[in-house]
């Protein structure tokens, strides 16, 4: 848990950096997590809490630290657990879709030192089943067996790479939020997906 009580994420960052200035929609000033003469941190409000980027390369972790806080800190509110699970849910559908893309690519000519990343991304995908309550399982298994064929040497037909595409495109589209609703309607019946 956090020392850190205030919620003004901003106010936090800025009280304790040195030479801050305004600079377009944020801020600049010296980065705390190095020795720095001239103003090389640029802080700005993002959707979800601060942003901290140093252009000297100082990295999120070493600022912080630098700073006295923790990423938590830097939040504009604490996250809840369904937050937390909905972003974590989230971040393994990007992956998935990911490993998908490699197993589509993987399809239109598997070469002798492809072999071996496409085990990874099978084997990334049969994790990614693993968890409970995922969207998408049954496009994440088509995909796995269809990267489990190619792994044998067998060929995909026109209408299973059509497949296969298809769901590495629908995966694609759950992660956008826009597309939630639809993936509700989907569940409920309201319409198919081939």
């Amino acid at each position: 848990m956090s020392a850190v009580i205030n919620r003004d994420p901003m106010g936090l960052v800025l009280d304790r950096l040195e030479g801050v200035r305004r600079s377009g929609s944020g801020w600049i000033a010296r980065c705390s997590a190095h020795e720095d003469r001239s103003p090389s941190l640029s802080i700005r409000d993002g959707e979800r809490g601060i942003l901290l980027r140093c252009h000297a390369g100082c990295t999120f972790s070493a600022i912080t630290d630098a700073l006295g806080l923790k990423a938590s800190d830097l939040f504009h509110e604490p996250l809840s657990a369904p937050q937390r699970r909905q972003r974590a849910t989230r971040a393994v559908l990007k992956g998935v879709v990911a490993e998908s893309l490699v197993v589509v690519c993987a399809e239109s000519s598997i070469r002798p030192d492809d072999q071996a990343r496409l085990k990874t991304a099978l084997a990334r995908l049969r994790a990614a089943l693993s968890l409970d309550g995922l969207q998408g399982r049954k496009e994440i298994e088509r995909i796995a067996a269809f990267a489990s064929r190619i792994l044998a040497g067998e060929a995909l037909d026109d209408t299973e790479r059509e497949a296969l595409t298809e769901c590495t495109e629908w995966l694609s589209w759950l992660i956008t939020d826009e597309n939630k609703a639809g993936y509700a309607a989907r569940l409920n019946g309201e319409f198919k997906h081939a």
